[in-house]
């Protein structure tokens, strides 16, 4: 997968929001490449940072469990219910919106133990081909926590740039 900076998860997002993942289900969707399960998890929308405000939207992923016909792709994300996260969302022409950049465009809030929230990607199960000097070699990268005050700032900085919401 192709390494994306924040600016451009920015840019190729349609919406970008934080709230719930409130449950998931998953079923074969039937395109012109054959049958292949979809999770599609319904969200609540506590706050719209680009695009259009929504109070609820569904997220569609590819892979899941369908009668026993199981399909995991690697760099999916998955959301739990229950969780909260800032997902940064492409439409998609069914109405429905799928995560920008995949994995890389999810990051789960988390509380800590010192009180101050923390948004933390999980990027263990995927390569990344950075950008730069090291163009050319896949990377494996861990898991980021930064302080979710932080993450917001460097975000707005970011829409600020590109004219706002």
């Amino acid at each position: 997968m192709v390494e994306l900076s924040l600016e451009e998860l920015v840019d190729g997002a349609d919406l970008i929001v934080r709230g719930h993942a409130l449950g998931a289900g998953s079923l074969l969707v039937i395109d012109g490449d054959g049958a292949l399960p979809h999770t599609r998890t319904f969200f609540e929308v506590l706050e719209t940072l680009k695009g259009e405000h929504k109070s609820h939207l569904t997220i569609d992923e590819p892979g899941g469990e369908v009668q026993g016909r199981r399909a995991l792709l690697p760099g999916t994300p998955e959301y739990r219910p229950g969780a909260q996260y800032i997902a940064f969302l492409k439409r998609l022409p069914q109405g429905f919106y799928r995560t920008y950049g995949m994995a890389q465009g999810q990051w789960e809030v988390q509380p800590s133990l010192e009180g101050v929230p923390y948004v933390v990607r999980d990027l263990r199960k995927i390569g990344i081909l950075p950008k730069g000097p090291a163009n050319g070699q896949v990377q494996s990268r861990g898991v980021e926590r930064v302080p979710m005050n932080l993450f917001l700032l460097e975000l707005r900085k970011c829409l600020d740039k590109r004219g706002g919401r």
